[in-house]
């Protein structure tokens, strides 16, 4: 299939930033279009909405385990040193858990799924700098009075 122009294409938040392996995504009526960037009217894979989710599925479900949390830092998703930070918590948790009650390492597991989902997100940049945009203001208000 070739690249319609109809559609609004955006570029993926996985694409490397040096501009030579970018993948764009359009929504389609009944699919989801992904193409090369540099080949905008070049080929076009179409991927249906339930192979899509299903896709999407398995890709969280790869962060419920330690291992996935692993394979997730290994391949730089998160934030800068979260992967030597996480086997630091991780060590630290197992080490305070007694071997009945593993509360402790779930809860480093959670913290760290959210810590990479957050840093693929690319609204999250935008989320924090508003966030602290209205601090400064509220601030500027507070002093004002």
């Amino acid at each position: 299939m070739t690249a319609p122009s109809t559609h609004l294409w955006f570029k993926s938040s996985y694409s490397g930033g040096s501009g030579t392996e970018c993948v764009e995504c359009a929504q389609g009526e009944e699919c989801l279009l992904v193409r090369d960037s540099k080949q905008d009217h070049g080929p076009v894979v179409t991927i249906g909405i339930p192979a899509w989710r299903s896709f999407t599925a398995s890709l969280r479900q790869s962060l419920e385990t330690v291992s996935g949390i692993r394979a997730a830092l290994r391949e730089g998703h998160g934030f800068p040193g979260d992967r030597e930070s996480f086997e630091v918590d991780l060590q630290r948790a197992s080490d305070a858990s007694p071997k009945t009650d593993l509360d402790a390492v779930a809860a480093v597991i959670v913290d760290y799924r959210g810590r990479i989902r957050l840093g693929q997100d690319p609204r999250f940049g935008t989320a924090v700098q508003e966030g602290i945009d209205l601090t400064a203001r509220l601030k500027q208000a507070a002093q004002a009075r």
